[in-house]
């Protein structure tokens, strides 16, 4: 369906959010991460439908744009069905009408399934930052992050996706262009405690409510530099569909799935 997936070999710990908020994360699975934002064209390819507004997301290749987290959940499972992926390995169950709204439910196990989801907070903040510990995932110097980012500095609407730098990953705006909805509800971090990590697991199962907020990381085209920081985070109802927020999709790799993107044998 035209999107490029980034493998993540199993990343293990690294150090997650700033401040007192800031604390060592494991994620213990091999997984994928769309190397670019979903496009309108992208999104109307699977749902048939293009909720964004040309005046914040002039053409087809910009990301799709006032999309709520309902939205992108129903796109990641038409996804799995379009590419004819077991209905056992998708990660969303709509509710009782069969509808992506409240009272729809994240599968049980959702991370063990390959199914197409959103990517956990860990996971985009890991992708994000790309081995760097630093404000931005090329350093702390502001006057680069132009050559990064859509943000309120050279945007004030969504761009084409990938046509500035990427990070050290290959991934495209994980700074700014618009804000991408991830898979968690949002929660205060926890205060670190020895140093122990903790482990990125699925989060709470059972029927999604409109009274929680979910994550949205990375910024977006009419905000500061401070809020496209890797470490920002923001939160909102699953409901709301914003003229600025967005998504990226991934997936949960077997083990085993990318070998053979490891170099041969010395002399192989």
């Amino acid at each position: 369906q035209g999107q490029t997936m980034v493998v993540v070999p199993r990343p293990d710990e690294f150090w997650m959010g700033e401040g007192d908020g800031k604390h060592r994360k494991k994620i213990g699975r091999s997984f994928a991460i769309a190397s670019k934002q979903v496009t309108r064209k992208q999104f109307r390819a699977v749902l048939d439908r293009d909720p964004s507004q040309e005046r914040d997301s002039p053409t087809p290749d910009c990301p799709a744009t006032t999309i709520s987290w309902y939205d992108a959940a129903e796109y990641c499972n038409k996804l799995s069905e379009k590419e004819g992926i077991d209905k056992n390995q998708w990660c969303y169950a709509p509710n009782k009408d069969g509808k992506y709204e409240k009272g729809m439910e994240m599968a049980p196990n959702y991370l063990q399934r390959t199914g197409y989801r959103l990517p956990t907070e860990a996971e985009w903040e890991f992708s994000c930052r790309a081995g760097s510990e630093t404000a931005f995932s090329f350093g702390e110097a502001k006057e680069f992050l132009v050559k990064f980012a859509w943000y309120e500095r050279n945007a004030f609407k969504a761009h084409p996706v990938g046509t500035l730098k990427p990070n050290d990953l290959g991934l495209f705006d994980m700074h700014g262009n618009v804000w991408q909805w991830c898979q968690n509800s949002y929660n205060l971090f926890p205060k670190e405690t020895d140093n122990k990590p903790l482990d990125d697991k699925e989060d709470e199962i059972g029927k999604i409510t409109d009274l929680k907020s979910r994550v949205l990381r990375g910024g977006s085209f009419i905000v500061h530099a401070y809020l496209v920081r890797s470490a920002s985070r923001n939160g909102y109802a699953p409901m709301y569909s914003v003229s600025h927020y967005g998504f990226r999709v991934a997936r949960t790799l077997p083990l085993g799935s990318f070998t053979a993107l490891q170099p041969p044998p010395e002399g192989g």
